[in-house]
Parts: C-alpha cells; structure tokens; sequence
C-alpha cells in the first residue's frame, strides 16, 4: 500500500495521516477531487489571471506524482 502523505500534497495530507494507507480507489478518488478544485484556477487562468495559472501548473504536477503513486500501488499490487 502507498501511504497518503506520498500522494498528495502538503495541504490535503492532514485530512488523511490519521487514516493511514488508502486503496486505490481512493487516490483515484482524491486526484479526481484535486482536479475538480483546480477548475476554478482553471476558468481564471483562461480570463488572464496569471496567478491562478500557476495554482493550475502546481495543481498538474501534484496530479503527475499522485498518478505515478497510483501505477506504482496497482504494479505491486499485481506483484504480490
């Protein structure tokens, strides 16, 4: 199992420590959470807002490493 201070980030790890390891279907479920949010920064990214497009680009990378988190997780699952 992967633990859930592996997948995300910094501000959504204190929700989850006390929880401890996450299936699957929940990091999926986090990551689809992570980017239903980052449609707000999205929407003001595309009416110039410069700030929100980096919010969007910290969002993405957070995203990269939590999907990278969940292949890894079904690989050793497949593993074992």
């Amino acid at each position: 199992m992967i633990w859930f201070d592996e997948v995300v980030g910094a501000r959504d790890k204190d929700c989850f420590t006390r929880a401890g390891l996450m299936s699957v279907e929940a990091m999926v479920q986090a990551m689809i959470d992570d980017l239903n949010a980052a449609l707000v920064d999205a929407a003001k990214h595309d009416k110039g807002n410069s700030a929100a497009g980096t919010r969007v680009r910290k969002a993405m990378q957070e995203c990269k490493a939590a999907a990278q988190a969940v292949r890894v997780q079904v690989q050793n699952d497949k593993n074992n």
